[in-house]
């Protein structure tokens, strides 16, 4: 009896130290971003009834934070979208600022509740097209769906 229990705080010590050792047998991913900075949409989309109001679309920057200002220009991509400026009014300018020693800033849009009949959407689509850094190519367009009420 006592040489099984000296067998077992063996292996249970084997296995122990084995464990501990293992921990650093793997390598560990980093994630942390190291490509080069871009600036995304965040979200991508979004769908809001037509009688929301005012609302704010975030541009983020992926990347470290930066110690100047940063500008991003921004244009309503009329090839995607469906809603005519009776929908909606941009309310902020072009080109939008990251503040220095930030990440993010937004577009303010206001939705008119202009009359969409129920059942109706219609599209707004941003598309980030440069500045003093470039947009992620595959993050560079937000859509808006409106919905009528």
């Amino acid at each position: 009896m006592k040489y099984l229990n000296i067998t077992k705080s063996t292996l249970f010590v084997a296995v122990l130290c084995i464990a501990v050792a293992g921990c650093g047998l793997f390598e560990q991913e980093s994630r942390e971003y190291d490509g080069p900075t871009v600036v995304e949409f965040f979200p991508l989309d979004d769908t809001r009834s037509e009688g929301s109001g005012q609302i704010q679309v975030e541009v983020q920057l992926i990347g470290p934070q930066r110690s100047a200002a940063t500008n991003i220009n921004w244009a309503v991509n009329d090839s995607a979208t469906t809603a005519t400026g009776d929908d909606y009014d941009i309310v902020s300018g072009n080109p939008v600022t990251i503040p220095a020693n930030s990440s993010q800033t937004v577009i303010t849009i206001n939705l008119n509740g202009d009359g969409i009949s129920a059942g109706t959407t219609r599209q707004l689509t941003l598309e980030l097209t440069g500045g003093d850094v470039a947009p992620a190519e595959n993050l560079k367009y937000y859509d808006l769906f409106i919905e009528g009420e």
